[in-house]
């Protein structure tokens, strides 16, 4: 029972709150990772902390710099300049608003340039600080996508049942869900 670094949940908050067979474990662990895949991708971030070492990025030539994922929870090292990065300095240089992935340069902007920016640090919430509405989100969307793959509608337009027959919706997203993943939606720069 094991789900991938990225999962918005922990396996016994998706056990508990799915109630799967154990012979269907792999199946809602795989599911899990997938929606957590999924709102990742939706949210243009990792949602799940991480830690981004000697990443490059390219200068916006503007005076902020928002930071692929946020929150950031430690911003460890910033070097500015290639082929021989010079280490910039907290509150002399820039100044970093973590809570947003933001760094403003403290005079000029941030220099236009491809991979011209050196950066170690660490962003997106822990599995104790993930905030409430995303691992609901998670957790629901998970269940659903189980209860698809259970009753073998994945996929399905319509289905006979009884002697009438009902259409099945092949939405990706629960009704709703979409505008709690719109408030984590990552804008860059």
């Amino acid at each position: 029972m094991s789900l991938g670094t990225k999962a918005l949940v922990t396996w016994d908050d998706a056990a508990a709150f799915i109630k799967p067979a154990d012979s269907d474990i792999p199946v809602v662990e795989a599911i899990v990772d997938g929606v957590s895949d999924y709102f990742n991708r939706r949210t243009r971030r990792t949602l799940r902390s991480a830690i981004y070492t000697a990443i490059y990025l390219d200068g916006n030539g503007q005076r902020d710099f928002w930071l692929p994922n946020a929150p950031v929870t430690l911003l460890s090292s910033v070097a500015l300049g290639s082929p021989t990065p010079v280490a910039l300095v907290l509150t002399t240089d820039y100044y970093a608003d973590l809570e947003n992935g933001r760094m403003m340069k403290v005079s000029g902007d941030w220099t236009l340039g491809y991979h011209n920016l050196l950066l170690t640090y660490t962003a997106g919430w822990t599995e104790v600080l993930m905030p409430r509405e995303l691992r609901l989100a998670c957790l629901e969307q998970s269940a659903l996508q189980y209860h698809r793959w259970l009753s073998k509608s994945w996929g399905d337009q319509s289905r006979s049942m009884g002697g009438s027959s009902i259409s099945i919706s092949d939405e990706h997203l629960i009704k709703g869900l979409d505008k709690v993943l719109d408030y984590y939606l990552r804008i860059r720069s």
